[in-house]
């Protein structure tokens, strides 16, 4: 208990537990995409990963790195239910 509140008055004196949760999730994100890129490289034709990360690199910021990944998810799903198919239009 003595160890938490100190390691809380330290958080707070340097860059608050705000600040500190961005920092967090922010490296927790960047950690995702780029574990997710990895899995994509060895199974290209996942395209589920594939929307999904690019959902994820899109809240990023990284519309120029999502947009392939999501021509990807779509071509895959047109490939398995048909272009007219209405998730594919």
């Amino acid at each position: 208990p003595e160890d938490k509140a100190n390691i809380l008055r330290a958080v707070e004196a340097s860059v608050g537990v705000g600040e500190l949760d961005k920092q967090v999730l922010r490296e927790l994100r960047s950690w995702l995409a780029r574990a997710g890129s990895s899995a994509l490289a060895a199974e290209p034709d996942n395209w589920g990963l594939a929307n999904a990360l690019g959902r994820l690199l899109k809240t990023q910021g990284r519309h120029d790195e999502a947009e392939p990944l999501y021509r990807l998810a779509l071509k895959g799903r047109e490939e398995q239910l048909g272009a007219n198919h209405p998730e594919t239009l």
